[in-house]
């Protein structure tokens, strides 16, 4: 063990010595375990891929039993997951100075150039991830049955709640990665974990937020969309669900989150055109055109589109991936592309663009809704065993489109929009986290409009208004408006404002009246008449005038 001085002795981890997670009564264990450990992080030292595969695995820095093996794993699992890249001897060096002080330094270096040179064969990754896997199993039974062996072994009436209790905590062991998801927790241990998570919320917040789409008003009202999570955009062909899609997936990829995006109907050369475009602000009937002229691609327009490339490539290159399939790929074959993309980095979002064009796996004569869901719940299943929030669209019902595209005012519309205006199986919706209804303004072309149909964690069911560039793809929050209250006072409001309008109005006509000599009924039936004509065409005026977000 590397404990060459009293003095590193007393440092605060104790360098050299087991972690609080070892099994303290087993010389041989921790022996063994001291050993495979140092060739498992001496491995990660030299392989980007054993270390995407060792966090994906979800093996985590208290599964060591051993301080430096566990204080190396965090600092190689942590740059990794900023850089997605593994540790050289310099970065080591520089990463140390920030973490600990001079004399840990010296220690940790020193360490890291042993571990570096040891001669570990590759083909011993898969065994030494599973020992250290299978030891933090065997610390926790451990711990159950410490916790537990007296009061079982007492000798009295009655032990049965006891062993229970011993019962229930050996089922609540956690595993590794995607097992974590089933577990047996009781309520006790259950609540423990809710209080300290809530008071480390108090403190900091910020690590509980989720992906942040980019836009203001959503994100301030969700906190962005928690990982392992489904959202599903839904609306009518041609209605904006792909430019919602695209816009989420390249802000989530500017803000350093690595994102797959599956693009079906579209091949990956268009599908990036499109996002350049969005970035840039460019027409893309640009390109299409193509020249020099002022229609195409002049001087003006190619500075700008390179500007843009140049900020693409710095900014989100190594954050944003496509995986190009025909129609009617299966969903388990894109999860098999994603996996192989995964095992060469994290993966925080995969979009599927979208549910309908996904290959079945099944066959269900005459139910097709039935297929559908069966493909929905393959992804939604692979996002919460990996971590990943996954995001599809799906198809409104024709009855649906129809009433939204015969819809005078889009926005009062798309607000009636609910879970069961989506087309195929209800088992889509019900099953996801996040629904959004998206509508195109039928009438201006310039804005988007997202009504929240569902979100499980928050009952965020309110209507969103983004501006909308239709010549680039681009969205925006809407101007003027900084946040999420300034469009809910205006949504809130819009009822409101309409009363006060026809209320005036009747008060008008009531003067209107008064000041009248004239007062036969036959002369009152036909200003009554005239009121409610006034009345008509004034309810309509408000209903076609009345813009959702413009300045009043």
């Amino acid at each position: 063990m590397f404990q060459s001085s009293k003095k590193e002795n007393n440092l605060k981890r104790i360098n050299g010595a087991e972690s609080p997670w070892c099994m303290a009564n087993n010389a041989k264990a921790k022996e063994i375990a001291l050993r495979e450990e140092k060739s498992f992080i001496s491995l990660l030292m030299h392989s980007k891929e054993f270390v995407s595969e060792s966090i994906s695995s979800g093996i985590k820095y208290s599964f060591f039993w051993w301080n430096d093996t566990s204080e190396l794993y965090k600092i190689i699992a942590k740059y990794f997951d900023q850089y997605r890249s593994i540790l050289t001897r310099e970065q080591f060096r520089n990463e140390v100075t920030k973490l600990y002080k001079e004399e840990e330094q010296t220690y940790y270096r020193s360490l890291y150039d042993e571990i570096a040179n040891l001669d570990i064969s590759i083909e011993d990754f898969s065994a030494l991830k599973n020992g250290v896997k299978n030891r933090n199993l065997s610390r926790q039974a451990i711990d159950v049955i410490n916790k537990h062996h007296q009061t079982i072994l007492e000798v009295r009436d009655s032990n049965n709640k006891d062993v229970e209790n011993f019962i229930q905590d050996i089922l609540s062991i956690k595993g590794t990665g995607n097992d974590e998801y089933a577990q047996t927790v009781s309520l006790t241990d259950s609540l423990k974990e809710v209080w300290e998570q809530i008071e480390d919320r108090q403190k900091h917040p910020e690590n509980y937020y989720g992906l942040m789409s980019g836009f203001k008003c959503l994100d301030k009202r969700f906190m962005g969309f928690l990982r392992g999570k489904y959202l599903v955009f839904t609306g009518m062909p041609n209605g904006g669900k792909t430019t919602v899609m695209f816009n989420v997936a390249m802000n989530m990829a500017m803000n350093k989150n690595n994102v797959v995006y599956v693009t079906i109907e579209s091949e990956h050369m268009r599908a990036t055109q499109r996002v350049l475009c969005i970035y840039a602000g460019v027409d893309e009937n640009k390109i299409l055109r193509g020249g020099s002229g002022s229609d195409g691609l002049n001087e003006d327009v190619m500075k700008v589109l390179k500007q843009g490339k140049e900020e693409l490539s710095t900014n989100m290159v190594e954050n944003f991936s496509w995986i190009q399939v025909v129609q009617g790929t299966p969903a388990t074959k894109i999860i098999e592309m994603v996996e192989r993309k995964r095992s060469f980095g994290t993966v925080d979002v995969l979009v599927i663009d979208y549910l309908d064009v996904v290959g079945r796996d099944k066959s269900y004569p005459n139910r097709p809704d039935l297929e559908l869901a069966d493909v929905s719940a393959v992804f939604q299943s692979y996002g919460k065993k990996t971590d990943i929030l996954v995001i599809t669209a799906q198809q409104l019902k024709a009855e649906s489109v129809k009433k939204l595209q015969k819809a005078k005012d889009t926005f009062s519309a798309v607000g009636d929009v609910g879970v069961g205006d989506v087309s195929g199986s209800q088992k889509i919706v019900a099953a996801a986290d996040y629904v959004f209804g998206v509508a195109i303004d039928q009438k201006s072309k310039d804005r988007i409009y997202l009504r929240s149909t569902k979100a499980r964690f928050n009952r965020s069911l309110d209507s969103y208004t983004l501006s909308f560039d239709a010549n680039s793809g681009r969205l925006s929050d809407m101007p003027g408006l900084e946040g999420y209250e300034s469009i809910v006072g205006k949504i809130e409001n819009e009822d409101a404002k309409k009363i006060e309008i026809k209320k005036a109005e009747e008060e008008k006509n009531l003067l209107d009246v008064k000041e009248s000599d004239v007062i036969i009924p036959e002369t009152e039936n036909n200003l009554l008449h005239e009121d409610n004509e006034n009345n008509d065409v004034n309810n309509g005026d408000i209903g076609d005038d009345f813009s959702f977000g413009e300045n009043n």
